[in-house]
């Protein structure tokens, strides 16, 4: 697989996770460094993108939960996924209010 194959199997997996935090009314953010830390870090030469499903549930979907389970998002946020000298940061910012618009009559 090509990197760029890689990052596309990335963005999938994380669309998956996107979906699943919309049932919450929350929405995900990755920045291209994270990405690019979940493709390295979730390849393996030899077994191919398969352990990318666990690298992604390990770095991201758990502490996700963790913070969904304590209270640290909540309903309406945006977590956005980026990475420091550490590994992945979360941070979070509230969705703009939506303002309905009247329909034409």
């Amino acid at each position: 697989l090509t990197p760029a194959e890689i990052i596309k199997i990335v963005d999938l997996m994380l669309a998956q996770v996107d979906a699943r935090l919309k049932d919450r009314d929350m929405g995900l953010d990755v920045s291209p460094d994270a990405k690019q830390l979940l493709a390295d870090r979730g390849y393996d030469p030899v077994m191919g993108a398969r352990p990318l499903r666990r690298t992604i549930q390990r770095e991201l979907e758990d502490s996700l939960s963790e913070k969904i389970l304590y209270g640290e998002l909540q309903s309406g946020q945006i977590v956005k996924v980026a990475v420091d000298e550490l590994g992945l940061v979360f941070t979070t910012e509230s969705e703009p209010e939506r303002v309905p618009v009247p329909l034409p009559s």
